[in-house]
């Protein structure tokens, strides 16, 4: 899944998560989004402006009654699939994909999968569940659209590695618990302003080992910092 990131993903979401912490109002809105001008889906032209903030209500209840119309509109839709599992043609759901494109249609349907991980609350026990569930029914569907039986079981483990928490991070030099530092953790201090030469220049006086990255900034005061090659 790693090597999928885009290449600055690290360094955008730092920016992303620095604009944040100095305006937390600003939330998505930072986003531009440029919406797509296409027929309506599962939201409406209407729902699409609504939730990137291009529209707006006066009224509260006008509001609340487009907020209740996506609701329904999505708890519906995701019944419908199992109309579309059991009776939309094998023909018509090959044009599905076709029309997409291959190169298309990664980012829909991950993000299909980022909206169940949400509505779950994280739950990967149970997302997983919904996933070896929906592959078994899939994988035991004949070209014919009759039950075949053929696969007994599906098995699928999804782990999650999450970074460290940055505000801890900060927390922890701020407290002075520089013992308690990891190399990656110094790394985040440095990209997000908290570290400065000097500053690491006394963590080395510690004795504490540092990554192989802040080497050549102790001898200059850029802070432009690159991540270890040899990670």
């Amino acid at each position: 899944m790693t090597d999928d990131l885009h290449p600055n993903a690290e360094e955008l979401q730092e920016e992303l998560r620095e604009l944040l912490d100095r305006d937390p109002e600003m939330g998505p809105s930072i986003l531009a989004v440029e919406l797509p001008d296409r027929p309506r889906g599962l939201l409406s032209t209407a729902d699409r402006e609504y939730l990137v903030g291009q529209r707006e209500y006066e009224h509260p209840q006008s509001e609340a009654n487009r907020k209740q119309d996506i609701r329904e509109r999505i708890a519906n839709a995701f019944q419908d699939f199992s109309i579309l599992v059991s009776y939309l043609s094998e023909d018509e759901r090959e044009k599905v994909f076709n029309d997409i494109g291959e190169d298309q249609y990664q980012d829909p349907l991950a993000s299909i999968i980022s909206f169940l991980y949400l509505g779950l609350d994280g739950d990967l026990g149970k997302l997983e569940k919904i996933i070896e569930d929906g592959i078994y029914t899939g994988a035991n569907i004949s070209k014919i659209g009759q039950w075949s039986g053929e696969i007994a079981d599906v098995d699928t483990s999804i782990n999650v590695e999450r970074r460290p928490d940055r505000s801890e991070i900060i927390e922890k030099f701020e407290k002075g618990d520089t013992d308690q530092l990891t190399p990656a953790e110094i790394g985040i201090l440095v990209r997000s302003g908290q570290l400065d030469a000097d500053d690491l220049k006394e963590l080395e006086d510690t004795s504490m080992p540092l990554p192989y990255l802040f080497e050549n900034l102790l001898q200059s005061e850029e802070a432009d910092i690159i991540d270890d090659p040899r990670e």
